[in-house]
């Protein structure tokens, strides 16, 4: 770790357990009872997903089942992945107050994007934190740190005899935060009238805890350092025993009363390796504790520590304390975020999707059974028969090429047929309910979600091209709202929460191939915590994408049009010049959603620009015949930075001379650089110099008289006049060419 943890364990403080036993563990048991209500809801909402039959009052022959509120649900869980991720473009942006601080926004950005993209797979996890964002209005998520190494045979190549020679090296597989969706079922807020996870005092998460996970604890340092920290967890031999051996039935039955309560299964027999059932627990309180000094021994006392802090305690059973300690992060919070689908005020738990359409969808499935049970009787008449006038009633059977053996069949015999009518008056109440479920909750109307469903499955609403406008319209504000709350509540203090763990917790530099800012090339550098220091702003462009992308594509092809016709010394004497590459590059991949679009627009030259204190470390370990000078480097930098470099006593005098011959071509470079730009200049002066000539060689035209300074002809290149069509220039190749664009007089010869 990055930053030493210097507060220690408390669970051996036996005031400290004796305060956590009379403040905080009294108080599970009320928040499991408390969330009751809203659990029977959750498992309701859960059914109408899963397609299973709850609650319906209508039991028949059939047992159909008709998941329009799933493919409703869906429709959502997919309209909300597709904006906050879209497939091209940028999920987030970082930025900054301070001028100093934005060299480092690439950085970020790219370091961010890494971790989002590589590591924790955000786009991956989306989809289940977003169906159970959708379904039960409530998902929560916890957000860590994680490293981890591993050893593994790798071949490496012999610089002189270029052999592969074996050899054990440490990979990484895994560098930085986490995203774990937590089951909103076994997590618990109090009180629960709060908005946040950190509004609350208490938040708890009920867990299962494999026993040598459990040992392992037991038997670790919180910091091998500084041993006085205690140990990760205490008492885990008194937990164990919670269990219970073979013949201990009263644990047992105490250990299935846990469970039951707390929402796992509870046939899980009486296997001894079977998980330990715990309680993690953050609470806000004060229980006077310091933080430890630099030798492991004396306590600090620090402005401002003191008061009401946030612990995590972690109970075994009901009452035994394994760990109590202050939450670790820098952030000071419990690593809970908490997004809502329907938030109200003075509730914690928000409301899903289903509470718009669930009754519908009960509705709906009774209407389709009482419809096929009506579909079968009509199918099957019904015989009215004499029994005492037949010789055999059960040769009565509707069969092909079936004998009834009857007296008088016309008198003794009637066939009673029911409705056929009752099968077509349910299919239609069935679509009707279908309609009415899709207007009022779908994100997408069900006849424009690109079924063909026919007229009778649409709303009215959806019968002109006016009401699906509206209706489209409509969805598309519902989405945003959803779309803009979740970034408020989760992937911005997400972002926030990233840069402070990664300034905590990065050990270590990372090498990224970083864009430079403001359309520079890439730059290969060395990335590790210092760098990352600052007051930095983080935004997720979510909200930004929620609109149709055809319209977002003919927004930047107008654009081009419009940037087309500005002349280019126009946008000089502003210091500005358009990045074509860029905008057809966003053309491809934000307009028309296409991908790859580096690989359809390549650059003639790629300039990628290595940080020169990277160049540094290659020279240091004589290999500096790989470092080149790129296009798109700072020549003075780098050649400042190489200078500090000559003197460091890690260089040999071969590396010193291919140093010194690096030094030369930057500067070899620079020169080069700044008579090109001089020569742009020169062309640029001599272009405006030549602005008057070309408006009295364009200017005037034909007719009976002139016209006014500045209102010449449409490209014509005088003042105050519209600049030429893109690709076509001001010539003249003849006099004859300049006669005819000087002003006339009445006798039709030049002036």
């Amino acid at each position: 770790m990055a930053a030493t943890l210097l507060y220690r364990q408390l669970a051996t403080d036996r005031s400290a357990v004796t305060k956590l036993r009379r403040d905080l563990l009294s108080l599970p048991p009320r928040m499991r009872d408390d969330k009751r209500p809203w659990r029977e809801e959750a498992l309701r909402y859960d059914n109408i997903w899963k397609g299973r039959h709850d609650n319906q009052s209508y039991l028949g022959r059939l047992q159909l089942y008709l998941p329009i509120g799933r493919r409703i649900l869906e429709n959502w869980v997919q309209k909300l992945k597709q904006d906050l991720f879209p497939r091209s473009g940028r999920w987030f942006e970082v930025g900054t107050s301070h001028v100093k601080q934005e060299p480092t926004i690439p950085i970020l950005e790219t370091l961010f994007t890494k971790f989002a993209r590589e590591w924790v797979q955000l786009r991956r996890q989306a989809s289940p934190y977003l169906r159970t964002l959708v379904t039960l209005g409530t998902a929560p998520v916890e957000i860590g740190w994680r490293v981890s190494e591993r050893l593994a045979p790798t071949l490496v190549r012999d610089e002189e005899t270029g052999e592969a020679i074996p050899q054990l090296e440490k990979l990484l597989d895994y560098l930085g935060p986490t995203w774990r969706q937590v089951d909103p079922y076994l997590f618990y807020v109090y009180p629960a009238t709060v908005s946040n996870p950190w509004d609350a005092r208490v938040l708890l998460e009920d867990a299962l805890i494999e026993q040598a996970a459990l040992r392992m604890m037991g038997d670790t340092d919180i910091d091998a350092a500084m041993p006085a920290l205690g140990k990760r967890a205490v008492r885990v031999d008194k937990a164990l025993q919670l269990l219970g051996q073979d013949g201990d039935t009263d644990k047992h039955e105490a250990e299935e009363r846990r469970l039951q309560q707390r929402g796992f299964d509870v046939r899980r027999g009486r296997d001894p390796t079977r998980p330990l059932d715990v309680q993690k627990l953050y609470w806000k309180g004060d229980l006077g504790d310091k933080p430890l000094g630099p030798d492991g021994e004396s306590e600090l006392d620090i402005e401002g520590d003191a008061g009401e802090r946030w612990y995590k305690v972690l109970v075994a059973g009901e009452d035994t304390v394994l760990s109590c300690r202050r939450v670790e992060s820098w952030t000071g919070l419990p690593p809970y975020l908490c997004g809502k689908f329907v938030e109200v005020f003075g509730e914690f738990w928000g409301y899903g999707l289903p509470s718009v359409f669930d009754n519908l969808q009960y509705f709906t499935n009774d209407v389709l059974n009482q419809t096929g049970d009506g579909l079968v009787w009509s199918l099957n008449p019904i015989a009215a028969l004499d029994q005492g006038a037949i010789q055999d009633p059960s040769s009565i059977r509707m069969l092909p090429g079936a004998k009834w053996l009857v007296r008088e069949p016309a008198q003794n015999v009637k066939l009673l047929e029911p409705s056929k009518e009752t099968a077509v008056v349910g299919m239609s109440a069935v679509q009707q309910l279908i309609a009415l479920m899709n207007d009022v909750s779908n994100v997408a109307p069900f006849g424009g979600g690109g079924l063909n469903t026919g007229g009778r499955s649409r709303g009215r609403a959806l019968q002109t091209a006016a009401g699906m406008q509206i209706v489209l319209s409509e969805a598309l504000v519902q989405v945003a709202d959803v779309i803009e709350n979740q970034e408020d509540s989760v992937y911005n203090p997400m972002l926030r929460w990233w840069h402070t763990l990664t300034m905590q917790c990065l050990d270590r530099a990372l090498t990224l191939r970083v864009e430079g800012r403001r359309g520079a090339g890439l730059v290969q550098a060395k990335v590790d915590a210092a760098m990352l220091v600052g007051d930095y702003e983080f935004r997720w462009l979510g909200s930004t994408h929620a609109f149709n992308m055809q319209v977002r594509a003919q927004q930047l092809l107008t654009a081009v049009q419009v940037f087309a016709r500005i002349p280019a010394e126009v946008l000089a004497q502003q210091n500005a010049q358009i990045d074509w590459l860029y905008l057809v590059r966003q053309i491809w991949g934000e307009g028309f959603g296409m991908r790859d679009a580096d690989r359809v627009i390549k650059e003639i030259r790629p300039t990628v620009s290595v940080d020169a204190k990277l160049e540094n470390e290659l020279f240091a370990v004589e290999r500096g015949y790989e470092v080149e000078v790129s296009p798109g480097d700072n020549d003075l930098e780098h050649a400042k930075v190489h200078d500090e470099m000559l003197g460091d006593p890690r260089i040999t005098p071969v590396a010193q001379q291919q140093l010194q011959q690096h030094v030369r071509a930057h500067m070899s470079a620079f020169v080069m650089k700044q008579m090109l730009q001089q020569q742009a200049q020169q062309q640029q002066a001599l272009a405006q110099a030549a602005g008057p000539l070309a408006a009295i060689l364009g200017g005037g035209g034909g007719g009976g008289g002139q016209r006014p300074p500045g209102q010449g002809p449409p490209n014509s290149g005088g003042e105050g006049r519209m600049p030429l069509a893109p690709g076509r220039t001001a010539a003249t190749s003849s006099l004859d060419d300049v006669f005819r664009g000087l002003p006339r007089m009445g006798n039709g010869g030049p002036t």
